[in-house]
């Protein structure tokens, strides 16, 4: 229906491809006012002594981070409190934090771990797994008990190793690729662009038949074939020398 208002919701599964029904599901109350989504890339910092400053050394892009703020509301002001279905008014603040963790946090025996999780709203879907989460009480009855809390909780994304292995494997040497070249275009620009080492042109140059490496004809299309690195080194090694 159109304009119906969507909760946040976050699922719980058992596996890491996200498959069957979720094993528990978390709804917020009220949907957060903002999110953020971090991506980062981490270099070495090693530098000798007494150098200057050196080109940056790529060690691995970090797992992208979501950070998320919602509010749990005891006060019946807006809206009376359930869990897992639980009719209005028979759970309290603490049983709502606690839900959450036990979505989230908590060990699961079966898989030994906590479980994997996705996130959802409008156009956010993020598989993950839970990094942390602050809880802050705010507001409480005469005997202490807390009315009002605010959760600050944070996920790392993840993919499953199936799916990763095949993004990664876009640039292995072991897969058969063809390329149509463009103007300006050389060989070991394109080694480097499909194999991560421009040495590998020599490999290229003989699978293609080409005796230019440099002039390349816009328009021509190359294979790129499997490349065993030894076997491309000792070449690069003996056109060089």
């Amino acid at each position: 229906m159109s304009g119906e208002l969507k909760k946040l919701i976050i699922e719980s599964f058992t596996d890491d491809k996200f498959s069957g029904s979720p094993a528990a599901t978390f709804t917020t109350m009220f949907n957060p006012n903002n999110y953020s989504v971090k991506y980062a890339v981490e270099y070495e910092e090693d530098q000798g002594k007494g150098t200057s400053a050196l080109p940056q050394k790529f060690k691995q892009t970090k797992p992208i981070d979501l950070s998320l703020d919602f509010m749990i509301d005891g006060t019946g002001a807006s809206e009376d409190l359930t869990v897992d279905g639980s009719a209005p008014g028979e759970k309290d603040v603490i049983d709502k934090v606690r839900h959450f963790l036990s979505v989230v946090y908590e060990y699961d025996g079966e898989i030994h771990r906590p479980r994997y999780l996705r996130v959802a709203w409008g156009t956010l879907l993020f598989n993950c797994v839970f990094k942390s989460a602050n809880v802050k009480y705010t507001l409480f009855k005469p005997d202490g008990s807390p009315l009002r809390a605010t959760i600050a909780a944070s996920f790392y994304g993840t993919v499953d190793d199936e799916k990763r292995v095949a993004e990664e494997a876009d640039k292995s040497p072991d897969l058969t690729r063809y390329h149509t070249v463009i103007s300006g275009e050389t060989l070991p620009i394109l080694a480097h662009k499909y194999y991560g080492d421009p040495r590998y042109y020599v490999a290229i140059a003989h699978a293609n038949g080409l005796n230019d490496f440099r002039a390349l004809e816009a328009g021509k299309v190359l294979l790129f074939p499997p490349i065993s690195k030894k076997k491309s080194a000792t070449k690069a090694a003996g056109a060089q020398s």
